[in-house]
C-alpha cells in the first residue's frame, strides 16, 4: 500500500496479540477538498479511526488515523479523502477486494467470515458494498437509460432479499416465538 507524501506511518509489532498495528499521521498543514480539489489549510483532525487491513505474515493488521479536515472557502469544513478505504468504510479497499474473492469463493458467508476473522454484520457490511460499487458502476455504463435502470434495481431487491434469508438462517439468529 503507498501512503501519498502527507502521511507519515509507524509500525508496531504486537508478538502477543499477532497483530501489527499502523499508526498514520498525517503531517501537513494543507490538504485537498473532497468535493472540489482544491488545496486547503488544515482545519483540524477527525477523531482516531481504525481500519482493518490484510494480514502480515499471519498477523491480524490494523491502521490507525486521526484524518484530518480541512477548511474550503466554497464548501466549508470537510474530512480529507483517505486513499487506503473508502467513505465510512473500516477495512481498507485491499481488505475488501481479499474478502470478496473468500466470500465468493467459500461455500457459505459463515465460512468465509470466519476465515476472514469477522463477524456476521462486518462481512454482511462488506458484501453490501461491493454490490452497491457494482451497481454504481453499471448505472454509470448505462447513462442512466430508464428501463436498465428499473432492471438493476430489481436486480439489487432480488439480491437485498436473499441477504436477509441468509442472514435469517445464520447459525448465530434464534427464533422468535410469538405468543
Amino acid at each position: 500500500m503507498e501512503l501519498e507524501e502527507h502521511y507519515g506511518p509507524s509500525v508496531d509489532l504486537k508478538m502477543q496479540d499477532q497483530r501489527v498495528d499502523i499508526v498514520i499521521e498525517y503531517t501537513d498543514d494543507q490538504g485537498p477538498c473532497p468535493e472540489c480539489g482544491a488545496i486547503c489549510p488544515k482545519h483540524d483532525d477527525r477523531k482516531k479511526c481504525t481500519w482493518r487491513h490484510l494480514d502480515t505474515m499471519q498477523f491480524s493488521t490494523y491502521l490507525y488515523c486521526e484524518v484530518p479536515r480541512v477548511r474550503c472557502d466554497t464548501h466549508g469544513a470537510k474530512t480529507v479523502a483517505i486513499p487506503w478505504a473508502g467513505k465510512n468504510s473500516r477495512f481498507t479497499l485491499l481488505f475488501e477486494a481479499f474478502a470478496i474473492r473468500v466470500l465468493t469463493a467459500a461455500r457459505s458467508v459463515e465460512e468465509a467470515r470466519k476465515l476472514l476473522g469477522l463477524n456476521w454484520h462486518q462481512a454482511e457490511a462488506i458484501v453490501w458494498l461491493d454490490e452497491k460499487r457494482q451497481t454504481f458502476a453499471i448505472l454509470v455504463l448505462m447513462k442512466s437509460n430508464f428501463a436498465q435502470v428499473i432492471a438493476i434495481l430489481a436486480i439489487s431487491m432480488i439480491w437485498m432479499v436473499g441477504v436477509c434469508l441468509r442472514w435469517s438462517k445464520s447459525e448465530h439468529r434464534k427464533p422468535v416465538i410469538h405468543s
